[in-house]
């Protein structure tokens, strides 16, 4: 008995820091920096921002319609189990401008579905005290139908466009235009989540010859 009992408060003390590890990020308002930590400025393109799921006119899932939802993207330390997550707005273009401990960080997951191991992660250094610019990250969305429930499905690139984002961050924070900027950016081509890469390619050729079932518009 007492062996159950020390087995059911170890997974409820797991669950507890499982949901402690994971932090909404906050847009930096102009509060102290500490001096561990740097400010992450990035922008994220999702040119599906309000687009609806489009089905051949043959097909009769009670999906028909709905509505795309903007995922959210987590952040991992590679040192550590505090995860923070950001919650794209409904804009096609978004910049983020947030506060992290120093550190190596990498992207962990995108929405529900996508998540990267650490060997196909995109990965950046946070310099504190400086602001870190670490790209342009530009979303594709892959939906897949099954068991009569839609899955999203994402990739993402990452481009450098620096110049444009800090004249974007300088307007809306001006106090940070006498901060060093450490351009962090890893030009990356499509990175794919773990065990989809195969059926996104399938996806991909399959749109080129007219034969997806599903998709957004």
């Amino acid at each position: 008995m007492k062996k159950i009992e020390l087995f059911l408060l170890c997974f409820l003390t797991f669950l507890v820091v499982s949901c402690e590890t994971i932090r909404p990020a906050e847009n930096f308002a102009g509060e102290e920096v500490l001096a561990s930590e740097g400010i992450v400025v990035f922008c994220i393109r999702n040119s599906l921002a309000g687009a609806q799921c489009q089905y051949p006119i043959n097909n009769h899932s009670s999906e028909i319609g709905v509505e795309y939802i903007l995922p959210k993207i987590q952040l991992a330390p590679s040192v550590g189990i505090k995860t923070f997550s950001i919650t794209n707005d409904t804009a096609p273009y978004q910049l983020v401008c947030i506060k992290l401990p120093k550190g190596t960080w990498h992207l962990s997951e995108i929405g529900e579905n996508s998540q990267f191991t650490y060997s196909e992660h995109y990965s950046f250094s946070v310099v504190p005290g400086v602001v870190n610019y670490v790209g342009d990250w530009e979303l594709s969305v892959y939906p897949f139908v099954g068991l009569g429930e839609l899955t999203d499905v994402y990739t993402v690139s990452v481009s450098d466009r620096k110049d444009e984002t800090l004249q974007l961050l300088y307007s809306s924070h001006p106090e940070l235009s006498n901060m060093e900027v450490v351009n962090a950016t890893v030009v990356t081509e499509q990175l794919y989540p773990r065990f989809w890469k195969s059926k996104i390619e399938q996806y991909e050729e399959a749109l080129k010859n007219g034969e997806v079932v599903v998709r957004y518009d």
